[in-house]
């Protein structure tokens, strides 16, 4: 998980992704060099011989990106495979986070 550099430029907003994708797109992302963070919890998980403690998005099917507002920053984003949308009112103008929340 990396965490925002505070560049005034840049701000977080929230993705949706596809199911069960999370963890993928976040690796992918990262490799793009985009700031992610995709808050997780340890859960137990019960199998018929065994138990194991996995990871689980704490918000399943989002993710968060602090990126500048560009259209190149924008639509690398959206073209990242596993990406679906921006979360905001209207498509063009995603929905800024403020710092404090993430």
């Amino acid at each position: 998980m990396k965490m925002s550099q505070s560049n005034i430029d840049s701000y977080w907003y929230a993705i949706y992704v596809k199911a069960k994708h999370e963890f993928i797109v976040r690796d992918r992302l990262l490799r793009l060099g985009i700031d992610v963070f995709l808050p997780a919890v340890e859960r137990l998980s019960k199998w018929k011989d065994s138990k194991k403690v996995i990871q689980c998005p704490l918000f399943p099917g989002y993710l968060f990106v602090n990126i500048r507002r560009t259209y190149d920053e924008i639509m690398t984003v959206l073209r990242t495979p596993g990406v679906v949308r921006f979360l905001g009112f209207e498509p063009r103008y995603p929905e800024i986070i403020p710092e404090e929340q993430i």
